[in-house]
């Protein structure tokens, strides 16, 4: 499928970032369009040299993007200390780019009252440091306006995650995916006026009992699989690469739903208090973004598995796919306990491992198709 796109508004540098916790609403408010860096994926070359081999590839990824000339990063980046990779990357990047704003964000590991006091400050800084060092006159009604704007972004993601709990999926896990690729890389009131756009083909798609097609995927296509046929899954773990939803589904698996940071977990629903003269934007951010489902980083890590059976239960599936990174930590410390979880629950699971930065997902065919038969049989 064609990568979607938007077009770029010239006037306005490019921000990335790498990490979930990372509040996009400071970034756009100060006039700056948030783009995560980790959606445009770079095979290791240069950062070889850098970097040793037994490295987290998501991380090495985002070093080669560093790197290159591509143009995506002439403003700087923001990196959030979640692990020791990331940790590595802030050192490398300052030390690879020395013009670059390179800014590291400390995220606290629990929620609560008193960490989220502390991420307010912390959110507070990264205010201060982007409006002085780009040299932007933005307000905090700026940023509660901003607010307002991704409340709006939310609210019609959740519609679109509404039709993927059809029987059959309007929508495969590949083109979900890809729109939430392009919000990522994409200012949200810009995205928010295309999404909201598109929502209506897409709901008359599923209403007819047709398949979302065409591209950028303006409306009807061919019907999709009956709801007999179809073998329904949730994909849960690290940050796979782009690739990977559409190779799950090149072998017969319907990706119905995930919770990978990069999708399903990507703009989730918030709250949107009423702004009043007590409203403070950077507490709000810190309570909404420590509120999030979290990742196995977080104290609170239980709570993502929890939600992870609630997921399979509302999407009506019949397994989870869960994709680990190499070198990646935290996700196969977790891996037990959402086994666990899941045999406790009675759910089939097959575990997949593989690198960020590989279009080699092939090797997982034999596999996906070996559980995709097992699947077919238990539910015959």
């Amino acid at each position: 499928m064609p990568a979607l796109d938007l077009p770029e508004a010239q006037d306005r540098p490019r921000l990335a970032w790498c990490c979930g916790y990372t509040p996009e609403e400071i970034i756009e408010a100060a006039g700056l369009t948030p783009y995560r860096l980790a959606l445009l994926p770079h095979r290791p070359r240069s950062a070889a040299a850098w970097l040793p081999p037994d490295f987290c590839s998501y991380a090495r990824s985002l070093a080669e993007a560093a790197l290159s000339e591509e143009g995506y990063h002439r403003a700087g980046v923001i990196i959030v200390n979640s692990c020791q990779a990331m940790l590595h990357l802030y050192n490398f990047w300052r030390r690879a780019r020395p013009g670059d704003f390179v800014y590291l964000l400390h995220v606290p590991r629990q929620g609560g009252e008193e960490a989220v006091t502390y991420y307010a400050e912390g959110l507070r800084r990264l205010w201060q440091a982007i409006t002085a060092h780009f040299r932007v006159r933005a307000s905090e009604a700026d940023l509660i306006e901003t607010i307002g704007v991704y409340a709006r972004v939310r609210s019609l993601v959740e519609r679109l995650r509404r039709l993927r709990r059809r029987r059959p999926a309007p929508l495969t896990g590949a083109q979900a995916a890809e729109i939430m690729a392009l919000a990522a890389r994409s200012a949200k009131r810009d995205f928010a006026l295309w999404l909201a756009d598109q929502l209506p083909f897409w709901e008359e798609a599923a209403g007819k009992g047709r398949a979302v097609a065409g591209s950028p995927l303006p409306g009807l296509g061919d019907a999709p699989a009956s709801p007999e046929e179809e073998i329904r899954c949730v994909v849960t773990g690290s940050a796979a690469p782009p690739e990977f939803m559409a190779a799950l589904e090149g072998q017969g698996v319907t990706v119905v739903a995930d919770d990978l940071c990069t999708c399903g977990r990507y703009l989730e629903p918030g709250g949107m208090p009423e702004p009043g003269a007590a409203f403070d934007p950077f507490l709000f951010l810190a309570w909404h973004y420590l509120n999030r489902s979290p990742c196995p980083r977080m104290v609170e890590g239980d709570r993502r598995w929890r939600r992870l059976v609630e997921l399979v239960e509302e999407y009506r599936a019949g397994g989870v796919i869960y994709f680990g990174l190499k070198f990646c930590d935290y996700h196969h410390y977790a891996f037990p306990l959402v086994r666990s979880r899941l045999q406790a629950a009675g759910m089939p699971c097959l575990r997949l491992e593989g690198e960020y930065c590989s279009n080699d997902t092939g090797q997982m065919g034999t596999r996906v198709q070996a559980f995709v038969e097992a699947l077919g049989s238990r539910r015959g």
